[in-house]
């Protein structure tokens, strides 16, 4: 039996592997940057100009010429992009000055602080070893490594979604309203950073609404009202300013995520997405329920061939593991529910890049790496499978950015 010292030493020593993690992340990140070229053929593009908007008169107003798609110059005007990682990124410039290396250095530091959310969630649900390795994979992933490396958003959203998740689970845990709280307030975070954060938000309020308990006694109707009043209300309450925002100019408090919608109209991807960018509203109306069937089975199939690529053993594991019962009987079905919402929300983009579903790689490590520490996983035989197992997670990705082609400043 282990006495008091002695989980006192294993916590030093967790802490100081962990660092040891984070600080071997930092070298690698640094080492990866090309200090010759930076690609600015995405979305770094913009939120570059973005943050130069920030701190102006005119905060998030940019005009800006895209010759993005060959033959078809888009322009866009007052940029609907959601405003966190803009502003996270403004910050930085105001202290550090105005520099694309700078954007690099803001992402690449969000990406390797992912390591702590991602570590007590595996030391929560596992063991220590289970957050230590989920944490190493996770931010030596090649997906997070290169979009951190080209300054996109997906590092700040990573970190923020997988720490919402983290303080859900240990809801479900530890039944401490600030920590329900807390999932709101990172969940509504997550939301401004990209749009697609909504789906977390649909995913635990929809276990918040079926979670075990007899539905129709009042006192678990009051309690579950009081679950979802404390998680939706912090959640919208945070996004809240950036809604109204959005409601007062374009008329439609969720103009951005029309763009999700957009980009399933018939007629070929991204054709008329951005002319008028179209509300969840207009798009249902013009489309029929077997035109978005037909554009939703398409891309269905492309990222599970995306994600069959990427993280083929891992995800294998990952859904083998859901069924081996963790700490909490609930977490295998948040995490579960997590993956399963951000994959549907990730298939209304008609574009399939691994990085628009990079905060769902985290969960899959944590439970990959939950069945790899497990004692039962270990004594069946199965070193030489889990050795595989760990080399396949750092070899996932395929991430590549598209060839350069330079932005025109209107």
């Amino acid at each position: 039996m282990k006495t008091m010292k002695d989980l006192k030493l294993l916590k030093s020593w967790d802490l100081l592997v962990l660092g040891l993690i984070i600080c071997c992340a930092v070298f690698y990140y640094a080492a990866r940057v090309n200090y010759d070229f930076i690609d600015t053929t995405g979305d770094n593009y913009s939120y570059d100009l973005i943050a130069q908007s920030v701190f102006t008169a005119h905060p998030f107003k940019v005009n800006v010429k895209f010759d993005y798609y060959d033959d078809h110059p888009i322009f866009h005007h007052q940029r609907s992009f959601p405003p966190l990682y803009p502003i996270m990124l403004a910050i930085f410039q105001a202290v550090l000055g105005q520099s694309m290396y700078i954007n690099i250095l803001a992402s690449c530091l969000f990406a390797i602080l992912s390591a702590f959310p991602v570590f007590f969630l595996g030391k929560l649900i596992g063991n220590s070893r289970c957050g230590l390795l989920s944490a190493l994979l996770t931010v030596f992933s090649f997906t997070l490594v290169d979009t951190s490396l080209l300054s996109m958003s997906e590092s700040l959203f990573t970190l923020l979604s997988i720490s919402s998740l983290y303080f859900f689970v240990s809801y479900e845990c530890r039944k401490k309203k600030k920590l329900l709280l807390l999932a709101g307030v990172f969940s509504g975070l997550a939301y401004l950073t990209r749009t697609n954060g909504a789906a977390t938000i649909a995913a635990f309020t929809f276990y918040l609404l079926i979670k075990e308990g007899e539905p129709f006694k009042r006192a678990n109707i009051r309690k579950k009202a009081n679950e979802l009043l404390l998680y939706l209300g912090s959640a919208l309450l945070i996004a809240l300013p950036w809604l109204i925002r959005n409601y007062l100019i374009f008329g439609d408090p969720f103009y951005y995520v029309g763009r999700f919608f957009a980009g399933l109209k018939p007629g070929g991807l991204y054709s008329g997405v951005y002319e008028q960018a179209p509300t969840i509203g207009r798009f249902l109306s013009s489309s029929s329920l077997k035109e978005i069937f037909n554009r939703y089975a398409v891309s269905f199939d492309k990222h599970l061939k995306l994600i069959w690529k990427e993280m083929s053993l891992v995800s294998l594991v990952a859904v083998i593991s859901l069924f081996k019962p963790l700490k909490s009987r609930s977490a295998n079905l948040i995490i579960g529910l997590y993956i399963l919402f951000n994959i549907l929300i990730s298939l209304l983009h008609p574009s399939t890049y691994s990085r628009h579903i990079i905060n769902i790689f985290p969960a899959l490590f944590l439970l990959a790496s939950l069945l790899m520490t497990a004692s039962d996983w270990k004594s069946s035989g199965m070193g030489k499978t889990s050795l595989k197992l760990f080399l396949r997670c750092f070899s996932h990705s395929s991430f590549s950015p598209a060839p350069s082609k330079p932005y025109i400043p209107g």
